[in-house]
C-alpha cells in the first residue's frame, strides 16, 4: 500500500522485503525501527510433536512463514541455514491462522510473536522448537521497519519527524507503570494481561523497539542476499537514500 501511495506510512515490514522493493526501484524509505533483535519470533510444535530440534526434521516436514520477504521468512530460511535442517519453508499467513493449521495438523512447524501463542504454551498444547535469536548476530539486526512513501516524505519531513515522535512517547507509555497498559493489552490482544511483563522482560525488550534505532545492516543485508531477497548488498549511497531517520524532536 506505501508502495502504491495509498498509503503513507506502513509499520512492522521486513527489512529484506524493503531492501528487495528498494532494489527494485520502488518509491520506499526507512524512517525508523520497529524491531531490532529478534527475542520475539519463535517456532513451536504442537507438545506430542516428534520432532526436538530443527536438525530431526526431513524433506517432507514444514516449517511456516507468513509472506515472503517478512522477518519470519527471513529468519526461517536463516535457522534452517544454521541446523543444516532439510524442512521446507511454507508461507502460511497470519500467525493466528498459522496456529490453527499446526495445531490441525497441517503444518509442523509454526511461527509466532507474541501474544500469539502464550495461552496454548501455558496451557501446554505447544512447545518451542528454536527461536530466532538463535541465529548468530540478530539480536542487533534491525528485522522491521517503518516505512514511508518516498514522494510523501519529501513533500512533509516534519510530519513524518512528529509521527516518529509521537511513537517513541507511545512505547515510553507501553513501558510504564500505568494500570491502563495492561488494560488495554488485554482488550488489544485478547489474552489475560497477565501475560504483559512476561512479553516485556522475555520477548518485547523496550530498546527493540525504539523507533530512533537502527543497526546491524550489515547482517540484515548479508541475511538478505543469502535469502536471495537481493543480488547484492546495497551501497553506502544505496542505504544513505533509504534510510532517512528523523532526529530525535527534543
Amino acid at each position: 500500500m506505501v508502495i502504491s501511495g495509498s498509503a503513507d506510512i506502513g509499520l512492522g515490514i521486513g527489512t529484506s522485503a524493503v531492501l528487495s522493493a528498494f532494489a527494485k526501484g520502488a518509491p520506499i524509505r526507512v524512517i525508523g525501527n520497529s524491531t531490532t533483535g529478534t527475542n520475539d519470533l519463535y517456532w513451536y510444535v504442537r507438545t506430542e510433536s516428534p520432532l526436538k530440534g530443527l536438525k530431526d526434521a526431513t524433506e517432507s516436514t514444514t516449517i511456516a512463514y507468513s509472506t515472503n520477504g517478512s522477518s519470519s521468512h527471513n529468519f526461517a530460511l536463516a535457522i534452517l541455514r544454521l541446523y543444516g535442517s532439510k524442512a521446507k519453508a511454507t508461507s502460511t499467513g497470519a500467525m493466528p491462522a498459522t496456529l490453527t493449521q499446526v495445531m490441525t495438523g497441517q503444518i509442523d512447524i509454526g511461527f509466532a510473536v507474541p501474544p500469539i501463542g502464550l495461552q496454548q504454551l501455558e496451557e501446554g498444547r505447544i512447545r518451542i522448537l528454536a527461536r530466532a535469536s538463535e541465529v548468530p548476530g540478530s539480536q542487533e539486526q534491525t528485522v522491521r521497519t517503518t516505512v514511508a512513501h518516498a514522494g510523501k516524505l519529501a513533500k512533509d519531513r516534519e510530519l513524518m519527524a512528529r509521527f516518529i515522535a509521537a511513537y517513541a512517547d507511545t512505547i515510553d507509555w507501553m513501558y510504564s507503570s500505568d494500570p491502563k497498559v495492561g488494560e488495554y493489552y488485554e482488550e488489544f490482544s485478547k489474552i489475560p494481561a497477565r501475560f504483559l511483563p512476561k512479553v516485556r522482560s522475555d520477548f518485547y525488550l523496550k530498546e527493540m523497539l525504539d523507533p530512533y534505532r537502527i543497526s546491524g545492516l550489515d547482517a540484515a543485508m548479508a541475511e538478505a542476499v543469502a535469502g536471495k531477497f537481493i543480488p547484492a548488498p546495497l551501497s553506502k549511497e544505496q542505504l544513505a537514500e533509504l534510510f532517512q531517520v528523523p532526529k530525535p524532536i527534543k
